[in-house]
């Protein structure tokens, strides 16, 4: 399981999340859980299912693309995703199965995140292991 922390010291309009992961696997987990950590949203029951399929050229496009769907999904359809159910990843295509909920079973949320910021986005990987600090616009 990915280890997601908010951190202080962020701009006004700004939210950031440290994750830490051990392979791709759990980092795409942990990515969309600090997108729900960000949100203020907590666990609860999980009652949406969607599936995402999409080609990639490498780990930061990765991450750009599963975050430009989590905002599609809140943005357009109103749901918002905490879990991976399943997922398959291979060098250049990914497929994921999120659980979410309806955001009017969230309740207010913390934060209203309208974009990723690509400028601050780094990946450090050492063997397996993953750190990304991610930086939202809200």
């Amino acid at each position: 399981m990915a280890d997601v922390e908010i951190l202080e010291n962020t701009a006004i309009a700004d939210v950031s999340i440290r994750v830490k992961a051990e392979g791709i696997e759990d980092l795409v987990e942990g990515i969309v859980l600090a997108f729900a950590k960000a949100l203020g949203v907590n666990e609860k029951r999980l009652c949406l299912s969607r599936r995402i399929k999409f080609d990639f050229d490498d780990e930061k496009d990765l991450i750009i693309k599963i975050f430009d769907e989590l905002i599609f999904f809140k943005d357009v359809y109103s749901e918002i995703f905490l879990r991976v159910k399943s997922l398959k990843i291979n060098k250049s295509r990914v497929e994921i199965l999120l659980k979410g909920l309806p955001v009017g079973q969230v309740g207010d949320l913390g934060a209203d995140i309208k974009a990723l910021s690509y400028h601050n986005l780094a990946i450090k990987k050492k063997n397996d292991l993953y750190e990304v600090v991610l930086t939202f616009d809200v």
